[in-house]
């Protein structure tokens, strides 16, 4: 077999080339921006070079960016449906509401009217740890230690055209009563507020689907196992 056969162009090979793209057609605006705001005048003298003359440079940056090929439709369509990673982070306070975990109606996104968990997107450089502290932080308006808060399981979620294609890490966090009583609902454009259910009313409420798949894996069980660790590690 040979060895010159051309290697396939993968979905990442697209990505870093609409990124490329788009880094191109940043500079270059930055360019004709800056062109525009530090020339007193865009008059082509004749007496004027193309390298000195602010309107010839603007059309020649103009002509390059019209000659460029855009991104493909099957490209951008690659890089749109990429799966997303989410964090939902499950909180429990044994001493305080055993048998229950911290739950929220969903408003204004996708799964509106549906119970989640607090949580959110993975942002670049975090670690599920981090991702789950910030989301607490901005959510729920109580502070955890990293150290604190555990992976438990994943799950892969497709919602469709609505809510796309995301894979959600579930962290588990026992918080104590100083963290319960400050608790609040920090963002209400996105949620009804907090309440703590048990897990037989969480069984039957209408749920957002990456809780539906984490309990239909025995996250229960998890949660369960995870508490015990806690108190007996």
């Amino acid at each position: 077999m040979s060895n010159n056969s051309p290697r396939k162009v993968t979905a990442h090979d697209e990505l870093e080339n609409i990124q490329k793209e788009l880094e191109y057609y940043r500079n270059t605006f930055t360019q004709i921006y800056q062109l525009t705001n530090t020339s007193s005048s865009l008059s082509t003298s004749s007496t004027s070079s193309s390298s000195t003359n602010p309107l010839k440079t603007i059309q020649q940056l103009s002509q390059q960016i019209l000659q460029r090929s855009i991104p493909s439709p099957t490209a951008l369509s690659l890089w749109l449906s990429r799966p997303r990673v989410g964090v939902g982070v499950i909180l429990i306070a044994p001493n305080i509401h055993p048998g229950r975990i911290l739950i929220g109606q969903r408003k204004g996104s996708h799964g509106v009217g549906k119970y989640a968990l607090p949580g959110g997107h993975l942002e670049g450089n975090e670690t599920f740890e981090q991702c789950a502290q910030r989301e607490i932080a901005e959510e729920v308006g109580i502070q955890l230690e990293l150290d604190t808060i555990k992976f438990l399981t994943t799950t892969n979620d497709i919602m469709g055209t609505d809510g796309g294609h995301y894979v959600t890490v579930f962290m588990g966090c026992i918080i104590n009563k100083e963290q319960v009583d400050l608790i609040k609902n920090a963002e209400p454009d996105k949620c009804e507020g907090w309440v703590w259910l048990p897990w037989e009313d969480v069984q039957v409420i209408p749920k957002f689907m990456p809780l539906q798949h984490f309990l239909q894996d025995g996250g229960q069980d998890l949660v369960e196992v995870f508490e015990q660790t806690c108190f007996t590690g």
